[in-house]
């Protein structure tokens, strides 16, 4: 509901891709909560297996980008992307991940609907 009451309609994607932490209007204050619930949840389940995250993320409608060392950009909603991508670790370099949005978001919807749309691809990825 609120990206339908919130959404500026008008709004095209700009296919720049940030980070919550550079969302307006809060997206700073909430990265370190959203980092230890959705980030490290991701690095748990893919951080050591790349082909697992290639499974989940086609079979949730994913499309390849190039970033990382895998990554997938997800249509939530129209106008609503959210990326995801892994770097895979090994016995020397411990994995890592991030989740980008595309820098029109701010004007989808409010910085707490878009930490809630990234926990939940989150957890449908982990859990397809």
């Amino acid at each position: 509901m609120n990206y339908l009451s919130f959404t500026d309609y008008d709004v095209e994607c700009t296919n720049k891709l940030v980070s919550l932490k550079e969302i307006p209007n809060g997206g700073m204050m909430f990265y370190p909560a959203f980092y230890k619930c959705a980030i490290m949840k991701l690095i748990n389940n893919f951080g050591c297996d790349l082909n697992k995250f290639k499974i989940c993320c086609e079979r949730l409608g994913g499309k390849k980008i190039k970033l990382g060392d895998k990554a997938y950009v997800f249509e939530v909603f129209p106008k609503l992307r959210i990326s995801v991508a892994i770097w895979e670790g090994d016995e020397e370099i411990r994995p890592n991940a991030t989740i980008l949005f595309d820098s029109s978001v701010q004007f989808l919807m409010h910085v707490e609907s878009i930490i809630g749309i990234g926990y939940y691809l989150v957890d449908e990825l982990c859990y397809v």
